[in-house]
C-alpha cells in the first residue's frame, strides 16, 4: 500500500481560498486518438498509474494530502464535441473524501477522446501530463516511469537557495473591469485553433490584452518551478504565478522581453516564500478573497498559460495514435478570464475560460487581436 502524504503547498493553498467561491478550480487536459480500447482496458490503466502517481489521488488531512486508497476513476460518455455540455466538467470536487482527478473516456466508433479533469489544489498541467503518459503506457501495457517526490514550492525553492533571494516588489493594483465585459462567475470555455506555430504565445496573447485595456494592468504568467529541478518526479502543483504589467498597446516583443528578464532573475523563485500573504499578488486576507470580482472588477486582467510546443508521441500506444492535444483552463474570481494556449505540430491551440456574461463580440475580437499578434 502507497505511504504518500505531502504538505499543501502555498501554491496550493491559494486554489483551496479559490474553490470556497466557487466553481472548483478544475482543470482539464484533452488528447484526442485514432482507435479505441476496451473499457476494462482503461480501468486496469488508471489503476495502475495512480499507483505509480499517488499525488493524483488524495485526500485532504489538515494541512497535508495524503493518499486516498482508490484508483484515479474512470467516466465514460459518449462522444461529445462541446466540452461546455458535459455536466461532469463542471461538477464540484470534495478534496475531503475525493476522487480529486478523473479520468473520463470518449469513443466513437475509431476514435478516442481522453480528458483528465483534476483540481488545481494538488495538481498543474506538467503533473497532469506525468499521469497521462504512465496512463497511455499502462494501456499498452509498459512500465509507468512514476512520480513518487513529495517536495512542495517551498521545498523546492528551499533547496535552489531562494529562500535567501529578495523578494521582488509585487505591485498589488487597483481592480479593472474585465476586458470581456463579464462579471458572472460561472466558467464558459471558447476555442479557436491557427495552422501556425509562432512561439511566444505568453506574450502575444499578453499583446492582445494590451489592445483591449486603456491603462496599465497586472497578469499572471504561471511558471513551472520543474524548470529549476528537471530531475524531480513530482505531480504536485508547482506553478508560481509570475505577475507582469501590461502597458496599453505595449508590443509581444517589449512583453517577451520584460518576461524572459524575470526568468532569467528567477523571479518564479523569488515569488515563493513560506508566508503565502508574501507571495501572494492579490489580496492577502482571506476575508478579501471573498469579495474579490463580485462587482465585475478583478485584480488581474487575464491569466495566461502558454503550455509551449507538446510532444503527443508520449501518449502513443499500438492501438491509440495521438492528433491533437490541448487544455480546458479553470475560471478564478480574481481574473477577468483565463487563457491557455497549446502548440501540437504546426497547429496553436487557444482556450478562453471565461464568464457566462461575457461579450461574445468581444471575445471574437480578442480572437481577432490574438491572430493580429500570430502574424506579426
Amino acid at each position: 500500500m502507497t505511504c504518500y502524504s505531502r504538505r499543501i503547498s502555498g501554491i496550493e493553498r491559494g486554489y483551496l481560498h479559490i474553490a470556497t467561491r466557487g466553481p472548483h478550480p478544475t482543470i482539464h487536459t484533452v488528447i484526442d486518438f485514432d482507435g479505441t480500447v476496451p473499457a476494462e482496458t482503461w480501468h486496469h490503466a488508471s489503476g495502475v498509474a495512480t499507483a505509480a502517481n499517488p499525488g493524483m489521488a488524495v485526500v485532504r488531512r489538515s494541512r497535508r494530502w495524503a493518499h486516498n486508497s482508490h484508483p484515479c476513476p474512470v467516466v465514460f460518455h459518449e462522444w461529445v464535441d462541446d466540452p461546455n455540455d458535459v455536466k461532469e466538467f463542471h461538477d464540484d470536487i470534495n478534496l475531503v473524501t475525493g476522487p480529486v482527478t478523473t479520468v473520463h473516456v470518449f469513443q466513437d466508433e475509431d476514435r478516442t477522446r481522453v480528458v483528465l479533469a483534476a483540481s488545481h489544489a494538488v495538481t498543474d498541467g506538467r503533473g497532469m501530463e506525468r499521469f497521462l503518459v504512465d496512463l497511455l503506457a499502462a494501456v499498452d501495457g509498459r512500465e509507468p516511469v512514476g512520480s513518487p517526490d513529495v517536495e512542495t514550492d517551498v521545498e523546492a525553492a528551499r533547496s535552489l537557495g531562494a529562500s535567501s533571494r529578495p523578494q521582488p516588489n509585487v505591485t498589488r493594483r487597483d481592480p479593472v473591469r474585465s476586458p470581456l465585459g463579464g462579471k458572472d462567475n460561472h466558467r464558459h470555455w471558447t476555442s479557436r485553433a491557427w495552422p501556425s506555430a509562432p512561439g511566444a504565445m505568453s506574450a502575444r496573447i499578453g499583446a492582445a490584452v494590451a489592445r483591449m485595456i486603456d491603462h496599465p494592468v497586472m497578469v499572471i504568467i504561471p511558471v513551472d518551478l520543474r524548470r529549476h529541478l528537471p530531475h524531480l518526479r513530482s505531480t504536485a502543483n508547482l506553478s508560481a504565478q509570475l505577475p507582469l504589467t501590461i502597458q496599453p498597446g505595449q508590443p509581444w516583443k517589449s512583453i517577451h522581453g520584460h518576461l524572459l528578464m524575470a526568468l532569467a532573475r528567477k523571479h518564479d523563485l523569488a515569488m515563493i516564500s513560506e508566508d503565502f500573504r508574501q507571495n501572494n499578488p492579490f489580496t492577502t486576507t482571506l476575508v478579501g478573497s471573498q469579495t474579490d470580482g463580485l462587482d465585475g472588477n478583478f485584480p488581474c486582467a487575464a491569466i495566461i498559460s502558454d503550455h509551449g510546443k507538446l510532444d503527443i508521441s508520449r501518449f502513443r500506444t499500438s492501438t491509440l495514435t495521438p492528433v491533437a492535444m490541448h487544455s480546458l483552463p479553470m475560471l478564478v474570481p480574481y481574473s477577468g478570464m483565463f487563457i491557455s494556449s497549446s502548440t501540437v505540430n504546426d497547429a496553436t491551440t487557444v482556450t478562453i475560460a471565461h464568464r457566462l456574461d461575457d461579450d461574445p463580440q468581444i471575445i471574437d475580437t480578442f480572437f481577432d487581436l490574438i491572430n493580429d499578434q500570430m502574424a506579426d
